[in-house]
């Protein structure tokens, strides 16, 4: 991961080159915070789209969690991923772990219980990505730029459950052999209900030393079905302060256009 130097200078370069009509500064402290904010938040989005998009698509169809380098734009926003190799499969990362919580990965085993051991495989693998890769970069954009974590956890589930319940992946889904699918399935309603849970799930894989960071589920729920004009709508539950860049609308999708109200509740900042 980039120092907090580097990345100071990645926000730098991809203000100047995609938001030029920002005041031309030296340091990120010269901004107004809301507008250092705001850029942080935007310039996560291409990270998080490259991030989700290939972690969660290797991990549901294949049972392997990546291992990556980002690769960078000449604007400084994410490119996409430099892969070394093709990530290890969850059955060997948690492999020390499955004798401590006496699960077992049988030639003989029913798909009932491979399928159980899938889910709970890929819960440790989401529990790991999430608090060891995703957690210290929304904290280093935190410290950096001043930006509020809640906001980033909103943008990068919002993507997580867009990608989830895309035609794209749905498609390869239904490509899989008698074989792959129904533990790929497994994996999918697990990598699913990961951000439906307020609390994150406590597996057996992480005993004796649990990964305890994370005190609740920062993905939780990120879009809210609201009613507006008497129709039924996904409104995102923190707004992602694009706004306050020159020349960015609200999004459709924004609590301050679908549910003007909810902005006197404190669910915009």
């Amino acid at each position: 991961m980039d120092s907090d130097a580097e990345l100071a200078s990645r926000l730098l370069v991809f203000a100047e080159r995609q938001h030029p009509d920002l005041p031309r500064v030296v340091s990120l402290t010269e901004l107004e915070p809301l507008q250092a904010e705001s850029l942080a938040s935007e310039w996560s989005r291409s990270l998080f789209y490259r991030l989700v998009v290939p972690v969660l698509s290797v991990l549901v169809l294949t049972g392997r969690l990546l291992s990556y380098r980002l690769h960078w734009t000449p604007d400084q926003s994410v490119a996409g991923l430099q892969l070394p190799h093709g990530g290890l499969p969850q059955s060997l990362l948690w492999a020390s772990a499955l004798s401590v919580g006496r699960m077992t990965l049988t030639s003989d085993a029913s798909v009932d219980d491979l399928a159980e051991q899938e889910q709970s495989l890929t819960a440790a693998s989401l529990s790991w990505w999430l608090e060891q890769e995703l957690l210290p970069r929304m904290l280093q954009l935190a410290r950096v730029a001043g930006c509020r974590s809640r906001i980033l956890w909103c943008t990068l589930a919002t993507y997580w459950r867009w990608w989830l319940q895309s035609a794209e992946l749905t498609a390869c889904l239904a490509t899989l052999s008698s074989d792959q699918a129904p533990l790929a399935k497994s994996r999918y309603a697990q990598a699913l209900e990961f951000i439906e849970q307020a609390s994150l799930p406590i597996s057996a894989l992480y005993e004796p030393t649990r990964l305890l960071q994370l005190g609740r589920n920062p993905l939780y729920q990120p879009l809210r079905l609201r009613t507006s004009g008497g129709q039924p709508v996904w409104v995102r539950r923190v707004c992602c302060q694009r706004y306050q860049l020159p020349g960015l609308a609200l999004c459709s999708y924004c609590p301050l256009v679908q549910a003007p109200a909810l902005r006197r509740r404190g669910v915009s900042s």
